[in-house]
């Protein structure tokens, strides 16, 4: 597995890296991530936000889904958390409330814009029709 942080490239994650880089992290504006070197959809991550509750999320390539534990927890309980993914141990997962996060839908997956660029298409091509035919007859 690869570790990386703000300030620590990726380097092949050990459990002293771990704790070293929960010691170093900047704990109002950092993250740590750890991710399996098979997938880029396998990880576990932390942001670290001035005023905002400790919440990892994780992601399986399997599922392509992002999850965020739903209650916040301590740092030692995250530290631990990683250490556990790092062993792949499946209690990681189990112990913990996750949700599903809904990312932000794109601006074209909205129902009205599908639409709007439907009926917009149509009128063009009508009047590029109009206009040929009309071209050709006058």
């Amino acid at each position: 597995m690869q570790i990386e942080t703000e300030q620590t490239p990726v380097q092949t994650a050990t459990h002293s890296l771990i704790d070293e880089c929960f010691q170093r992290v900047d704990r109002e504006e950092g993250f740590i991530v750890l991710a399996k070197e098979t997938s880029e959809y396998d990880f576990l991550q932390v942001d670290f936000e001035a005023g905002s509750p400790l919440a990892p999320e994780y992601q399986e390539a399997t599922e392509k889904k992002l999850y965020r534990c739903a209650r916040a927890m301590t740092l030692e309980e995250v530290r631990n958390l990683f250490h556990d993914y790092l062993d792949q141990k499946t209690n990681w997962k189990t112990a913990l409330p996750w949700e599903e996060v809904n990312l932000a839908p794109s601006f074209f997956d909205s129902k009205l814009v599908k639409v709007i660029l439907v009926v917009g298409m149509m009128i063009v091509a009508m009047l590029g029709v109009w206009k040929f035919w009309s071209r050709c007859l006058g």
